[in-house]
């Protein structure tokens, strides 16, 4: 389920990734999100350090804004991916990858 509106959660548990999901919380979800983190160029995940301090600090739109990702088009490709939907997760990158080479 896909929202970008805000949403209570608790630290550590999500039920729905939302533009107000911390990027720490987002990444315990589920391992086949950390490849969606990288293909959009948040790379700064692959530090442990940050991961365990930033990570648990900044949301997905927080995130977004700071590398000017759509926060729709990563949140959509996030589900994706959690859900097994590797044709739209494969679409929205081929999407992000031609709008990088422009």
């Amino acid at each position: 389920m896909r929202s970008t509106e805000s949403a209570a959660e608790s630290p550590g548990r999500i039920s729905a990734i939302t533009a107000q999901s911390r990027v720490a919380d987002v990444l315990a979800v589920d391992p086949r999100v950390e490849p969606v983190f990288l293909r959009f160029g948040f790379d700064g995940i692959l530090d442990p350090i940050a991961r365990r301090t930033l990570a648990r600090a900044v949301t997905v739109a927080q995130a977004c804004r700071l590398k000017g990702v759509d926060p729709d088009t990563f949140i959509a490709t996030l589900v994706a991916a959690v859900e097994e939907r590797p044709e739209v997760a494969s679409q929205q990158l081929v999407m992000i990858e031609e709008i990088r080479d422009v």
